[in-house]
């Protein structure tokens, strides 16, 4: 994993200060162990010993209580967010898991000094890790469902559907040669489009 440069530079100063707390911790402890009273000196080493994993402890334990807050407050930020509630079941649970703290409770059952650097890192990428997971809820959004066409109101605010007709298809070929004639082909061309306007279609007469 790559670092930014500001992140390396805690992680420096983090191990620069366990470096010389250990470096105290290993003097008083070399003191103790070239005593030639050293069997006497026993409960001084354990001592030495037992306050440098309390302080990695409690350094651990106090860091881990702000990230924890930390993540809260970022998972709060991404629920405000107006696309979150738009977003699958699934998907929120699994954007969300992303923002639990899996690291131990306490350093006691591991080795005190790597857990706290770990944590550090974390607590240093997590602003990325927030932009990282808003950018994934706009790409888990639905697509909002394209517009459909208006197909015009008819009378108390009921749809027409369009039915699209040739013109060659309503008028057949004839030949007219007096009114009853006329009448008779335009009682049939009537009748047809009669018929479309009963099943609530609007009529688009397509010509040549």
């Amino acid at each position: 994993m790559a670092f930014d440069k500001e992140t390396r530079n805690l992680l420096a100063k983090t191990v620069t200060a366990c470096r010389r707390r250990l470096t105290e911790d290993r003097e008083a402890a070399e003191e103790v162990l070239s005593s030639e009273r050293f069997h006497e000196r026993l409960p001084d080493l354990r001592g030495v010993v037992r306050g440098a994993v309390e302080r990695a402890e409690k350094r651990y334990a106090d860091e881990r209580a702000v990230y924890e807050e930390s993540l809260k407050k970022a998972l709060n930020g991404l629920e405000a967010d107006p696309d979150w509630t738009k977003l699958l079941d699934e998907d929120r649970e699994e954007i969300a898991a992303k923002l639990t703290c899996d690291m131990p409770e306490t350093a006691r059952d591991g080795d005190p000094v790597r857990l706290l650097q770990t944590l550090l890192v974390r607590k240093r990428t997590l602003p990325g890790l927030i932009e990282e997971l808003r950018d994934e809820i706009k790409r888990r959004r639905p697509s909002e469902p394209e517009p459909r066409p208006d197909s015009g109101d008819a009378e108390g605010g009921e749809q027409f559907a369009e039915e699209v007709v040739e013109a060659d298809a309503l008028v057949e070929s004839t030949v007219i040669a007096d009114y009853d004639e006329l009448d008779s082909w335009l009682a049939s061309l009537r009748k047809k489009l009669t018929d479309l306007l009963k099943s609530n279609k609007r009529i688009r007469i397509k010509g040549r």
